[in-house]
């Protein structure tokens, strides 16, 4: 409805927020129905702990977003409107495939905590089994890409673009 209505996107954001706010006290007041002692509180030094102990990870998070996505907040100001969108398609495409990578070592986490726990050497020898496994699908897949590429561009933007495809290549 807000982008039917051309509303600005802060208000976009607000209505995700807005959501996430009304579905939170909804899921209280059913849990209150059947909990009756329930009160939420605030615990201050518990959250003072918490955050300090995370800011080094946040901050490297926002600051590897930004660095990962700088390209495409600066390519406006040197590139014409048709050419940022091509390149952002391309970078779509390469953004959904590395959700392959991510999952695989999410996978492995708990296998190399586990391993770490019990010696040195299966440690070792998961993290080395991994790097060679991650290496050989992302040799597989840029070649798979190079070639393919032509073929998603079509797919995605419904015609044949050379720059676009030349683009995801890269």
């Amino acid at each position: 409805l807000l982008i039917l209505s051309n509303a600005p996107l802060i208000a976009a954001i607000g209505s995700f927020s807005a959501s996430g706010l009304i579905g939170c006290f909804t899921g209280l007041l059913i849990v209150k129905r059947y909990l009756k002692d329930i009160t939420p509180e605030i615990q201050t030094k518990y959250l003072k702990t918490i955050t300090k102990e995370t800011l080094p990870l946040t901050l490297s998070i926002m600051l590897n977003l930004v660095y990962f996505r700088i390209d495409t907040l600066i390519l406006p100001f040197f590139r014409q409107v048709e050419e940022v969108g091509k390149y952002n398609v391309a970078y779509k495409v390469f953004d959904a495939i590395l959700v392959i990578p991510n999952y695989f070592t999410n996978a492995v986490y708990p296998v190399l905590l586990e391993k770490y726990k019990t010696g040195q050497s299966s440690f070792t020898t998961t993290i080395k089994k991994s790097v060679i496994a991650l290496g050989a699908v992302s040799i597989i897949a840029t070649f798979a890409m190079y070639f393919l590429s032509p073929w998603i561009i079509r797919t995605i933007l419904g015609t044949w673009d050379d720059q676009a495809t030349l683009y995801l290549r890269i």
